[in-house]
């Protein structure tokens, strides 16, 4: 008997590209169906390109692409990997799977969702370490600026090129940890040695 996860499927599948400008949209869209075509696990049969259209600032576009694969186990891969919008199974129209078959494609799933977990934790670090850096940085240029003279949130604001709203929140901290002190509308460091404008 033919191994259930290997029957052939023929499915229809959307994927969606979203960015700016719009000819980044249109080479991105077109580069990631050639990453695709390169994977030797799918067969794709016909492609069709929409037009990519303004939405607010940005543009999106999307592929329809019917293709072969050998398998549900190697169709639920390509969802886990190129995270297709929709997924249209053409043929068979029918799919029965034993219970060890259907254990296979589940514990192939759970790998893959262990391994999108794992890259989640892995960005969400580099991203909070990048937001601590950041803010370092941000508040050692305010701490520099004000060795100089004091200034206004409005002057800081311009001086380091961020708005108001932006730049506040880390003003703010500095002040709470005894860094900088207000006096009236003026930040200068809070050890007064600064020199006055």
């Amino acid at each position: 008997m033919e191994n259930e996860n290997q029957i052939p499927i023929r499915a229809k599948v959307i994927i969606e590209v979203v960015g700016k400008p719009k000819e980044h949209v249109e080479k991105a869209i077109k580069a990631y169906v050639g990453k695709i075509k390169e994977d030797s696990s799918f067969v794709i049969l016909r492609e069709d390109f929409a037009e990519p259209l303004e939405k607010g600032s940005l543009w999106s576009t999307f592929v329809e692409l019917e293709m072969a694969v050998d398998g549900i186990t190697e169709l639920v891969g390509f969802c886990f990997d190129y995270m297709p919008s929709s997924v249209d199974i053409i043929k068979p129209e029918s799919i029965s799977l034993t219970s060890r078959s259907f254990n296979a494609i589940l514990n192939d799933l759970q790998a893959k969702l262990h391994n999108v977990d794992m890259v989640a934790k892995n960005r969400a670090a580099e991203i909070d370490l990048l937001r601590r850096n950041l803010k370092t940085t941000i508040e050692n240029m305010v701490v520099l600026a004000l060795v100089n003279r004091e200034f206004e949130l409005q002057e800081l604001s311009k001086l380091l090129n961020m708005g108001d709203e932006e730049l506040k929140p880390f003003v703010d901290d500095l002040e709470k940890n005894n860094k900088v002190k207000k006096e009236g509308l003026k930040y200068t460091l809070a050890d007064g040695k600064q020199g006055k404008n």
